[in-house]
């Protein structure tokens, strides 16, 4: 089973740890290859980058999580999307 978001993988980097992924889901989005973490398709591969994946910064791991998952950015981000969607026009079913 594929894990759409992967919250694991940020509790994971949050606690400064760097993940080896298949690059499905958001795995990409919140995983940087090479200064996070790694992706891999083949499990050999997945496997070769563990050791690897050992070296990365694991402040880089915690920095990569507060940027782009803290609750203070979570929260903005979506308060502008919901500003946004109010702000935009009505569905013609939507009384005023």
């Amino acid at each position: 089973m594929v894990e759409p978001f992967g919250l694991v993988m940020i509790e994971a980097l949050a606690a400064g740890t760097p993940v080896v992924v298949t690059p499905c889901g958001a795995a990409p989005e919140i995983v940087d290859h090479g200064r996070t973490g790694y992706h891999a398709q083949d499990p050999r591969d997945l496997a070769r980058l563990l050791p690897q994946a050992a070296l990365l910064d694991r402040r880089a791991c915690r920095a990569a999580v507060e940027e782009r998952f803290s609750a203070h950015r979570v929260t903005t981000d979506h308060l502008n999307l919901y500003t946004a969607l109010l702000a935009g026009p009505r569905p013609p079913w939507t009384s005023a």
